[in-house]
């Protein structure tokens, strides 16, 4: 399987097609589509032991708790998701960004968030988000006497959980624009165990060309070795799975919709793909 394409004919034949308005797209699905024909199947790129033990987890994000819109919704909401966790018994929590809406939330706001993170029964992974990476820099919620671990390194760090045999990557915001790439820098986590990314961004297919802050490139996500990539910031819930690597958005919880008031039930069991369930949580 060949692992790199010559473009360099685009070059001789570009002064001849550049009036063309079909062609930038024609030559960028190209690209696309040749890159998915040099890329290895998921499966081919997982090496070393599997894991032998299932996990369940749930991925929420967005929940934007101190809304200057919905500020009630946000706080049942996120009491809800917490209520859906210790129901299903998960093994994890992943809070994939914006957990609150603003860095000037006050104080009472982030005692609630606190609380309900400390009611769950499993190891909860946060990630900052556009919206409140400021506010962590005044906060340290890094408190392993309550399960709680929040990534803010730039360059990503990645936590290993024994007990439930899992290794999570993330990593935090320096700020939100196009140069910041959530999904650069996922290492290759530990043999033996299930192997979850967590970011915050906007998703990119691969026949469209990266105009927005904090891109997610579906090529990305296909280059990845992980059971499952957990993203945030779209506020609907969205399937980016590709390449044979499945990725969801959760979509936010604190919102009524068709595509949105809802969290995702992660089961990953050993020789099966990532199963995820949609839970609405507004009756």
């Amino acid at each position: 399987m060949p692992s790199h394409v010559d473009f360099s004919y685009w070059d001789q034949w570009k002064p001849l097609l550049v009036a063309n308005p079909l062609v930038p797209l024609a030559r960028h699905t190209l690209h696309a589509g040749l890159d998915w024909l040099a890329m290895p199947d998921a499966k081919e790129r997982r090496k070393g032991a599997k894991p032998l033990n299932s996990l369940r987890l749930l991925h929420t994000s967005d929940v934007h708790l101190g809304s200057d819109y919905w500020p009630e919704q946000a706080t049942e909401a996120f009491k809800r998701v917490v209520d859906v966790a210790l129901a299903r018994r998960v093994d994890l929590f992943i809070l994939a960004g914006d957990f609150f809406d603003h860095g000037r939330v006050h104080q009472d706001v982030i005692d609630f968030g606190l609380a309900q993170l400390g009611r769950l029964q499993a190891p909860a992974v946060l990630i900052p988000g556009n919206h409140d990476l400021y506010l962590y820099q005044r906060l340290d919620l890094n408190a392993p006497s309550k399960g709680i671990h929040l990534i803010q390194e730039y360059q990503g760090r990645e936590l290993v959980f024994e007990e439930q045999g899992v290794a999570v990557w993330g990593k935090g915001m320096e700020d939100h624009h196009p140069k910041n790439y959530p999904l650069r820098g996922v290492p290759d986590l530990p043999d033996g165990l299930w192997r979850v990314a967590v970011a915050h961004g906007h998703y990119v297919p691969a026949a469209e060309t990266p105009d927005r802050s904090s891109p997610i490139k579906e090529q990305e996500i296909a280059a990845l070795a992980c059971d499952y990539v957990a993203l945030g910031h779209w506020h609907h819930f969205f399937d980016a799975s590709s390449g044979g690597v499945t990725a969801f958005y959760s979509g936010s919880p604190s919102e009524k919709g068709e595509i949105q008031g809802s969290v995702n039930l992660v089961t990953l069991e050993p020789g099966k793909a990532a199963q995820v369930q949609r839970i609405r949580i507004w009756d």
